[in-house]
């Protein structure tokens, strides 16, 4: 009973703010533009009191509407991918003796956060390609340093030389188109096995 009075009460405050969404956005600008350093300091508080429940709340959200977000976003950035692009180009030229002063200074904490980064967006592909066990399909061998996509119907190499790239790139592309069909995750061995016995690649080909 509780829950569904949640949700009413919640159905009826997105209506109003639909209705009202310009008139609600103009007095909030207003009144950050007026408690410019108050605000920013509310919302620092109140995130860092609330922060479990709100990336909890975030991460809900975006995954009950994951295909309608990725839309607009794409959307979005096609609108406006000049202007983007052009905002960027400007900042970092505006900006390029700073941003390599501290990409110097801070070379081992951004390789850190650039090698955690790829670890998370590989094992999110591998732990889809395997349904959810980060796993070898064919083995179950679970160390994720010797897993990696493979070609269900071969042409790992002609796929790869077409998106230029491997590793995580290959990772980012399958993300960025839907994680499509005819990939799997495969241990090394079940990878150069499978290789071997179709005849995938002409290096593996035993001449006798």
């Amino acid at each position: 009973m509780i829950n569904k009075e949640r949700e009413e009460y919640n159905k009826k405050n997105r209506e109003y703010y639909h209705r009202n969404s310009k008139r609600i956005n103009r007095k909030r600008r207003e009144y950050y533009l007026k408690n410019n350093e108050e605000a920013k300091r509310k919302r620092r508080e109140h995130y860092f009191k609330n922060n479990e429940e709100i990336r909890m709340r975030k991460n809900q959200y975006y995954y009950k509407n994951k295909k309608r977000f990725n839309e607009y976003s794409k959307k979005w950035y096609q609108k406006n991918r000049d202007k983007i692009l052009e905002k960027q180009k400007k900042y970092y030229l505006e900006n390029r003796d700073r941003i390599l002063e501290y990409n110097r200074k801070n070379k081992e904490i951004i390789s850190k956060k650039i090698s955690l980064n790829n670890l998370r967006i590989k094992k999110l592909v591998l732990g889809h390609y395997s349904n959810g066990k980060l796993k070898c399909v064919r083995c179950g061998f679970s160390d994720i340093r010797a897993l990696s996509i493979d070609h269900i119907n071969g042409g790992g190499t002609l796929h790869r030389k077409q998106i230029r790239g491997r590793g995580s790139m290959m990772y980012r592309w399958l993300i960025k188109n839907n994680f499509p069909k005819g990939y799997m995750t495969l241990c090394m061995n079940c990878n150069i096995i499978k290789r071997f016995t179709n005849h995938e690649n002409i290096k593996f080909i035993n001449d006798d």
